[in-house]
């Protein structure tokens, strides 16, 4: 449709906005909805004729943020994990013969928006998703599956094997490490990318040192020891990976423990990632 619905578990629907597109004279329909990981309020939306608009309010009132994107098909958002502000938008120049790749960025709502298209090949972009910690963005297109690693100031060609074909949908599970791919007419395919990303349900660990987080499970206090002699930071993350806390940010000593307070968070597992200016490591914690 060209509006935003939503619904009790499909029961009934109800609008939460006005016509979110250009008009009844292009035939727009909504193509993209990234809903915030962490306020129900908060939902991006794109459209088939080059429509950005977002709501912080839950549908009662909405911005058009297209500002200075091109007028092209709006083919995937997503949104990041630990800030509404930031997102991502792909688009497709596919139907006006433009094979431009459309990848772009903004870190204020949308307010402004900035390109990272970088080094990308002169096809569509098809999809963009982002892993938990936010550390890698990978991207389906007319021409393979890409990734990066620096916010895309570069991308590069993940894995091989694709077929020569339109790369349309892409998830990530987590726990397994799995991205899967999905394409136009040449079945499903999957990859491992535990060499990329850092997080796993069980301790992940770049170095051959151990870090320790006693009381395990916990209540109140934990004391981290870790192998860091550098500038780095610690943070707290749910099961899901959503960023919930920065619990320490400034030089690490490897013979001074880190002292923490979790009495504020809800019972659950979480996890502890201490990273350094080369190395990650991830911690499972339990709350009690």
């Amino acid at each position: 449709s060209n509006r935003l619905y939503i619904s009790d578990y499909a029961e009934t629907w109800s609008p939460i906005s006005q016509d979110l597109t250009n008009g009844v004279a292009t035939n727009g329909t909504l193509s993209a909805i990234a809903p915030s990981y962490k306020n129900l309020n908060v939902i991006y939306t794109g459209s088939t004729d080059g429509k950005v608009q977002v709501t912080f309010d839950g549908g009662t009132s909405w911005s058009d943020v297209t500002n200075n994107l091109p007028n092209r098909y709006v083919t995937s958002i997503a949104i990041s994990p630990s800030d509404d502000l930031i997102a991502y938008v792909t688009l497709s120049g596919y139907r006006n013969l433009d094979y431009t790749p459309h990848v772009f960025k903004t870190e204020d709502g949308g307010q402004n928006w900035i390109d990272i298209s970088s080094n990308l090949p002169s096809v569509p972009a098809n999809d963009i998703i982002l892993n938990s910690f936010e550390e890698v963005l990978f991207l389906a297109t007319d021409l393979n599956v890409w990734y990066s690693e620096n916010d895309g100031d570069s991308w590069e060609l993940l894995g091989a094997n694709l077929p020569i074909t339109v790369i349309n949908d892409l998830k990530l599970h987590e726990p397994t490490e799995m991205l899967y791919a999905g394409t136009h007419g040449r079945s499903l395919f999957s990859i491992n990318v535990s060499d990329i990303i850092t997080l796993n349900t069980d301790n992940y660990n770049l170095s051959t040192e151990d870090v320790i987080v006693y009381p395990n499970p916990t209540r109140g206090k934990t004391i981290i020891k870790h192998p860091f002699n550098e500038f780095g930071n610690v943070t707290l993350f749910d099961i899901n990976g959503r960023k919930m806390e920065e619990l320490f940010t400034g030089e690490l000593k490897k013979e001074i423990p880190i002292n923490i307070s979790v009495q504020n968070y809800a019972r659950g597992i979480y996890f502890i990632k201490i990273s350094g200016t080369k190395t990650t490591l991830v911690k499972r914690l339990q709350i009690k």
